[in-house]
């Protein structure tokens, strides 16, 4: 385990000392820990430097590799919060040091520290996000005395306050042209595992820009905690390096396979493939993930976007339409729990209670059956449970499935797989 973003004393928003920090990480098992405390230059609107003294830093750091020189490798690196217009100052200052590593961070935006409320009154959520990687961009294209940058979406952690934020693609293009850049001058990324820690379901920068990174041709990336307390060395470290492991066979996943599927689909509803072709497709993908699943058993990982239970209801058997639906839904990434055919309404509750189910689909093929699929919906509603119901049969029709409370009517697979995409995608 390697963390190279660890704070100690020296950086004014920590209390701790360097010995502290070492010794939590050898406590750890880490092989290396690389110090990253803070240098900014005028910061605030009084236009402040937060520094520390170099000759006593390298002291430090000298001293404590000496002591512990048999338990762990420690390096002596600095995070600098960048601006524009001060890339002189920062590269005169890492010229005069002899740092092992340089992380370069955004933390102020046009001279106001993103931390604080006044940056994002009277802003729209993309206004915002907008200007924090216009920033880092100009910040890139002036100065490139670095090695890393860090935290690429930090911004994410202070947009708490909006209820949505904006997604990725909305602003594609700028990170291409921030990805793009970074890869050109040979720097690399940090994926900062405190994203976790302070609120958000991912890590910086979230998994959509490690893909476009990748995509583009990036392959430097770091991992470091951001620690500035013991406890936070290493942080969910091994669920990063498992994250990078797995990114390899999902790429292959969204960009390879999921899109020959869609051109598969789009053939079927236009009428120019039928039913075996498309089984055949989903045979052959089958195989693929077969492959791709042993590839990614050594992390743990699987190719999962959601788990969906499919059943035909009670007094019908037949389940061709079912098991076609279910080959199609597994290879476009989905775990299936198929509950057979007849299944009484009991279970389809128990089993969507159970396992915590955010989508049910129900097949009926005769119309005295139907009604049992009525009854199975509402049994979930009165239940409580927090899922969709999907339906489908060569009986049912949209207006019915209206009619009998299903939030989905799925005329064929396809149809399915793009309501499981809107429960699991868009969420």
């Amino acid at each position: 385990m390697y963390d190279f973003h660890v704070h100690s004393d020296f950086s004014m928003d920590c209390k701790y000392t360097m010995e502290e920090m070492v010794e939590e990480a050898i406590n750890k098992h880490l092989k290396c820990i690389c110090f990253t405390d803070h240098v900014e230059f005028e910061v605030t609107d009084k236009k402040i430097d937060i520094a520390f003294l170099a000759s006593d830093y390298f002291k430090n750091i000298k001293q404590i590799k000496y002591k512990y020189v048999k338990d762990i490798e420690i390096l002596g690196g600095v995070e600098i919060g960048i601006q524009p217009h001060l890339n002189k100052r920062y590269d005169e200052f890492i010229k005069s040091n002899t740092f092992d590593y340089v992380l370069m961070s955004l933390h102020s935006v046009n001279g106001m520290d993103v931390f604080y409320e006044g940056f994002y009154n009277g802003k729209k959520p993309l206004d915002v996000v907008n200007e924090y990687f216009t920033e880092l961009y100009r910040c890139l294209d002036k100065f490139d005395n670095f090695d890393v940058v860090g935290h690429l979406d930090l911004i994410d952690r202070y947009c708490s306050k909006f209820i949505v934020l904006p997604k990725p693609e909305e602003y594609e293009w700028l990170l291409t042209k921030i990805l793009e850049k970074i890869i050109m001058m040979g720097k690399g990324i940090e994926l900062n595992t405190s994203g976790k820690r302070y609120g958000l379901k991912y890590f910086h920068p979230k998994i959509e820009i490690l893909k476009l990174y990748k995509k583009l041709g990036g392959e430097i990336i770091t991992i470091g905690s951001d620690s500035h307390q013991p406890e936070y060395i290493g942080f969910q470290y091994k669920e990063a390096e498992k994250l990078l492991k797995e990114m390899k066979p999902l790429e292959i996943v969204e960009e390879k396979i999921i899109p020959a599927l869609e051109i598969v689909g789009k053939e079927y509803e236009s009428g120019n493939s039928f039913l075996p072709q498309l089984i055949k497709s989903a045979d052959t993908v089958k195989a693929a993930f077969t492959v791709l699943k042993e590839a990614m058993k050594s992390t743990g990982g699987m190719v999962s976007y959601g788990k969906v239970i499919l059943a035909t209801v009670q007094g019908d058997i037949h389940d061709i339409g079912k098991n076609i639906v279910k080959v199609i839904l597994e290879n476009y990434g989905y775990e299936v729990v198929d509950l057979g055919k007849d299944v009484p309404i009991e279970t389809v509750v128990e089993a969507a209670r159970d396992q915590n189910i955010k989508m049910v689909g129900l097949s009926a093929l005769m119309t005295t059956t139907v009604v049992n699929m009525e009854k199975t919906i509402q049994a979930l509603k009165d239940a409580g449970l927090d899922c969709v119901t999907a339906v489908g049969g060569a009986v049912l029709t949209e207006e019915y499935a209206k009619r009998i409370g299903a939030d989905f009517y799925c005329r064929d697979a396809m149809d399915t797989v793009r309501a499981a995409n809107r429960i699991f995608k868009q969420h």
